[in-house]
């Protein structure tokens, strides 16, 4: 995914781009018109309705305001991981507890580990709460154990 963004000293003008999508959110709608007639003239454009959902991110209005959240995407992220019917917790992360590299045996094989590390990096983007949490658990990606991945559990 890729980010771009334009800005002059009254409007700014936001694109995220992932492979054939594009998202294009400004603060005037002259500016966004203007763009998007200028990509048509290069490229086959198909603008569809109204933002709802886009790479995990949901999108609802409520008037001019734009509310964003991962719900889906968690509840995915809970079902992959067999953590749907987990209870919730206030604090992300054991309270008192200090991983380190020493700790544990080595998983055989960390793709489940690395695979949810990033799903839950990605989540960071609306539920900033979790981003130390995540961060510490990120420090562990070249040799995770099992005392690492119960932490993340």
């Amino acid at each position: 995914m890729s980010l771009f963004i334009y800005h002059t000293t009254s409007e700014v003008l936001i694109l995220l781009v992932y492979v054939d999508d594009i998202l294009v959110i400004g603060s005037s709608q002259k500016l966004i018109s203007h763009f998007i007639s200028y990509l048509h003239d290069k490229f086959a454009l198909r603008d569809l309705d109204p933002l709802s959902y886009f790479l995990g991110i949901q999108a609802h209005y409520q008037g001019s305001i734009l509310h964003l959240n991962q719900q889906k995407y968690i509840i995915d992220l809970l079902n992959c991981t067999h953590k749907e019917n987990s209870k919730p917790t206030p604090t992300p992360g054991s309270l008192g507890s200090t991983l380190s590299q020493l700790n544990g045996v080595p998983l055989p094989n960390p793709f489940e580990y690395h695979r949810t590390i990033g799903a839950l990096q990605y989540i960071t983007l609306t539920r900033h709460d979790i981003a130390f949490a995540i961060n510490k658990a990120c420090q562990f990606m070249s040799k995770p154990s099992g005392v690492h991945w119960l932490a993340v559990k």
